[in-house]
């Protein structure tokens, strides 16, 4: 393959354009890279690995080791994809290392006033201040999405409010923010492996773009949640917009922490024992002492998402779907655990009609894997398609 300059590769004979994808998730890295050949998409490589699985997750203390893991992956991927030259990477921030909210403000007036990108942009930026102050005090941060949701007028809502007059202005965006230290140390080691222009987004909000097409047709509200290594988030979801969201230490990784708390264990020798049960190749009393582990867990989650599915139905209707979004094995673990009688009756008819597990089929008649190019999971799947959508808009 000859390359020539950073924008576009090309192949001897047909026109290539690649696009990387990278991930920060809490406990994973991941990589896919978008081959867009003669308008076809494809996954062309992808790859995840785990970072450094410690006793506990403190995520302003391990700021400085994701960027050694991070730089360290990046270079793996170019030892494997030499010739790679993306047109752009996008980067996708899972939790803790962003904070999100969907927020309304009214703007009311005695007089008549005419809707416009000034109004627009006062309203933002005092919006943007006050969450910048209540999320990260006198720490640095950066805006990463600022999304207009929905307007009103006087009321109304409107999908063409230029130009109108009201007296009362109503506007509904997302908005999420980032450290900046820790945006300062991902971007300058990506930038010392690949210098592609590098666009910025959170998972959740590719997350709705996605599954809000995917669930439009069953559900126009429900509760996600996405589990992650060392954090999840759970969100509540009305017309593709996150109402209310939490975000709680429960992940995968806690299951390998108690199993080496059990039988004493380290890390790693936990985490093979437990790849070795979900094989089935452990013993049977093993195999009843790692069932007991899954078992303390499950009420554990009970615990944590009983406590914040309570604080939303105190002032709303919880809605009866709820989508999972998780490893195979966390997901049925969850899953379980939105059966808990307590947990059931929170909603109406005490109980949960729906519980939606998305796995990778969703790329399915739209995005081709190309063979050989690795495994790819849920959350690469969410990415490369929402990406794809945004490039092919651009």
């Amino acid at each position: 393959m000859v390359c020539v300059g950073l924008k576009q590769c090309y192949n001897r004979e047909v026109k290539e354009v690649e696009n990387l994808v990278i991930d920060i998730r809490s406990g994973s890295l991941g990589a896919s890279v978008i081959s867009s050949i003669k308008g076809m998409t494809e996954v062309s490589f992808c790859t995840r690995k785990r970072t450094s699985l410690e006793k506990s997750f403190d995520p302003r203390r391990l700021i400085g080791q994701v960027a050694v893991e991070l730089k360290s992956f990046l270079l793996d991927i170019r030892s494997k994809k030499p010739h790679l030259r993306p047109r752009s990477i996008h980067l996708v921030i899972s939790s803790p290392w962003f904070v999100s909210q969907t927020r309304s403000v009214v703007h009311k007036s005695n007089e008549v006033v005419t809707y416009s990108e000034s109004i627009i942009h006062k309203l933002f930026k005092e919006e943007e201040e006050e969450f910048r102050r209540v999320n990260f005090g006198d720490r640095e941060s950066q805006t990463i999405e600022r999304e207009l949701l929905a307007v009103t007028l006087n009321g109304y809502p409107t999908d063409k409010p230029y130009g109108k007059k009201a007296k009362e202005i109503g506007l509904s965006f997302y908005l999420s923010m980032v450290e900046s230290e820790f945006l300062d140390i991902v971007r300058t080691t990506i930038r010392g492996v690949w210098h592609s222009d590098l666009v910025i987004h959170t998972f959740p909000f590719l997350t709705l773009n996605v599954l809000g097409e995917e669930l439009s047709s069953m559900a126009d509200s429900y509760i996600l949640l996405d589990i992650g290594g060392e954090v999840s988030e759970l969100a509540l979801v009305r017309n593709t917009s996150t109402i209310e969201s939490y975000s709680f230490p429960l992940g995968a990784h806690s299951i390998i922490r108690e199993i080496g708390k059990t039988f004493k264990f380290s890390l790693f020798e936990a985490e093979s024992m437990y790849r070795a049960y979900i094989l089935g190749q452990v013993d049977k009393k093993i195999g009843g002492q790692i069932e007991q582990v899954l078992e303390d867990t499950k009420v554990r989650w009970a615990t944590y998402l009983h406590g914040m599915l309570e604080k939303i139905a105190m002032l709303r209707i919880l809605p009866p779907t709820v989508v999972i979004i998780g490893s195979a094995e966390t997901s049925k673990l969850l899953n379980d655990v939105m059966k808990d009688p307590e947990i059931t009756k929170l909603f109406m008819n005490q109980q949960v009609a729906n519980v939606i597990l998305p796995d990778t089929h969703i790329l399915d008649g739209r995005i081709s894997i190309r063979p050989g190019s690795g495994i790819v999971d849920i959350f690469l799947a969410i990415e490369v398609l929402a990406i794809d959508t945004l490039v092919q808009n651009s």
